[in-house]
């Protein structure tokens, strides 16, 4: 039996998000330069996830974030919460050095994980 490539639909946001649908699970990178003039877009936006039938987790990667201001930081943890009120599992499989101090600064460390 031939393998076949399952379909897989890829969604780019300007230069700081990626979108990947695979078969349960959503798989989110987000990269670059999370500023403040992503403080109002960016939790809307991954907010648009949480309408669609998520039978696995959401799984974001944020290794590749060089830059993270406090107030995006802010909107990324309104969007944890908000997926949280959906019952919808978020994973985090990666956080730069700097979002890791962004975080521990904000006081909510443990929502990167171990």
């Amino acid at each position: 039996m031939p393998f076949r490539k399952q379909n897989q639909k890829v969604l780019h946001e300007n230069s700081w998000l990626e979108v990947d649908y695979r078969r349960a699970d959503i798989f989110v990178r987000l990269y670059g330069r999370l500023d403040i003039a992503l403080r109002k877009t960016i939790r809307p936006t991954l907010g648009q996830l949480l309408n669609q039938e998520i039978k696995g987790a959401i799984c974001i990667k944020m290794d590749d974030v060089f830059f993270l201001d406090t107030s995006t930081a802010t909107a990324l943890i309104g969007f944890f919460d908000d997926a949280n009120r959906c019952n919808i599992v978020i994973e985090i499989w990666g956080a730069s050095p700097i979002v890791n101090r962004v975080f521990e600064g904000l006081g909510v460390s443990t929502l990167l994980g171990p």
